[in-house]
């Protein structure tokens, strides 16, 4: 009797944990192709699929949107042939101008269903979205993070009020369009991508800075910026003087086919755009920022952790020459959020009222080689020790990204307030640092809590780097 009710249980328990087949109804289609392929009919809509000769179980491949009448065209075969060269199939279906509705949505599953079960696709394709194919794709894919490699794009929609507007919209979402703008955050790709973003879908962009169709501006611009502070990778190639057009440089770019590619395969980017500045290194694809610094300090108490040159370096640990608002521009790059140091702010009514500090937090480590020549990483707090007990290390390696203060001139440029002080990292609370502790810490000498470890660093003067990187939220 115990092992029949065992059995019916693991019954149970497996017909619950196993997928829903869908009910998928494949006929003969008639679409025409720009390249040999198999077109089809699924459940109704054309649907199609370039394979390569010697395709293998498992196939790597494209999701090529909109698949509408005439598209795919011949426009996309020098991209095409380049992925069928590296084993990768292209897949399409039209599912109308659906515009990323639900209805749309749902096809896409079922195509996806079919080519991973019954055909034997990869389990996580590369999109590529053609113009409204944004709006289709990036609907999908923000229901199904799981699914997606990477989306490679050509002058997306992104922004269903840019369009095709709600009034055309709403029809394809069996609603008014009154109810689908209430309804916009269930439904636009601008408004959906926070999921995406905190997986660490990579995107690209291609798109013209004169796209009077979709602009840059409603669409493409919104949507990255909110990828980036989400802590998503994304990248744009804006083209300056181009539009919505066949431009040939569009559909045979190099950098786009070389993306999807990478995705479909599974393989790891080349790094989105390694930066550098004066002194400073950017790693967009892993979302950190690289100081070069010297130790300018073995034996003392801190007011800060980072200066710059000139300044402070009695009282700080490194020393850097990387220009303070540069350092600024780089964590922007790489997705950080900036917030404020701690501050006074005087009330209409009369007095005033202390702002504590806020910002993304950004975790700080130090790069450089050991005595026997290996590179290592070692988190900041590592360096420094309570003045009144050698055994307690300091508690983080965790700053907050304040991002000092702008200062309004009448003549000439604003002033950033850290260009002046050279309170890159601090202890201390000065109002103008720009990473910071939470809370107010003060700078008199009797308030000094923290010295180096001087054991613990290379010798006085080696160059070391300072690794900054913000911390994001991780998807639930």
């Amino acid at each position: 009797m115990l092992k029949l009710l065992i059995k019916k249980s693991l019954f149970i328990l497996l017909c619950l944990t196993l997928p829903a087949v869908a009910d998928v109804k494949i006929e003969k289609g008639e679409k025409k192709l720009p390249l040999k392929g198999e077109s089809f009919k699924l459940n109704g809509r054309d649907a199609f699929v370039i394979v390569p000769e010697k395709a293998k179980a498992n196939t790597p491949w494209v999701w090529y949107a909109p698949t509408l009448r005439g598209l795919p065209s011949k426009a996309e075969v020098w991209m095409f042939e380049k992925f069928l060269a590296k084993g990768i199939a292209i897949a399409g279906i039209d599912v109308g101008e659906s515009y990323g509705s639900p209805d749309g949505r749902k096809l896409f599953s079922d195509l996806y269903q079919h080519l991973t079960t019954t055909r034997k696709f990869a389990k996580k394709p590369c999109l590529l979205a053609r113009s409204r194919g944004g709006l289709m794709l990036y609907c999908w894919a923000a229901e199904n993070v799981d699914k997606v490699s990477g989306i490679a794009a050509l002058y997306p929609v992104c922004n269903l009020e840019s369009y095709p507007g709600l009034e055309k919209a709403a029809g394809a979402y069996k609603m008014t369009a009154a109810e689908l703008r209430d309804a916009l955050p269930d439904h636009n790709p601008i408004d959906r991508i926070k999921s995406l973003a905190e997986a660490g879908v990579p995107i690209l962009h291609f798109q013209g800075d004169n796209d009077k169709v979709v602009p840059h501006d409603e669409n493409t611009k919104i949507l990255v910026q909110r990828y980036k502070k989400f802590g998503g990778p994304a990248e744009v190639v804006l083209i300056k003087g181009q539009g919505h057009n066949m431009w040939k440089g569009w559909f045979e770019s190099q950098k786009l086919t070389d993306f999807a590619i990478a995705r479909a395969l599974g393989e790891k980017l080349a790094p989105l755009e390694k930066l550098r500045m004066l002194g400073i290194n950017i790693n967009r694809e892993k979302r950190y920022v690289d100081l070069d610094a010297r130790v300018c300090l073995k034996e003392g108490a801190l007011e800060l952790v980072v200066c710059t040159s000139g300044t402070k370096e009695h009282e700080a640990i490194f020393v850097v020459e990387a220009r303070p608002v540069l350092i600024h521009a780089a964590l922007l790059l790489v997705g950080a959020n900036p917030g404020n140091p701690a501050g006074r702010r005087k009330l209409e009514q009369g007095g005033w009222i202390d702002v504590p500090p806020r910002g993304g937090e950004v975790d700080v480590s130090v790069v450089f080689k050991d005595a026997d020549g290996k590179e290592k990483e070692s988190p900041l707090q590592n360096f420094m020790v309570s003045t009144a007990d050698p055994n307690k290390k300091f508690p983080t390696s965790t700053f907050l990204f304040a991002g000092s203060r702008l200062i309004p001139q009448e003549k000439g440029p604003n002033i950033y307030l850290c260009e002046q002080s050279g309170n890159v990292i601090s202890l201390s609370t000065f109002g103008d640092e720009l990473l910071c502790l939470p809370e107010r810490h003060g700078h008199e000498n009797g308030a000094l809590l923290w010295e180096v470890v001087g054991e613990n660093l290379p010798k006085l003067g080696s160059k070391v780097s300072l690794r900054l990187r913000p911390k994001f939220a991780k998807a639930k």
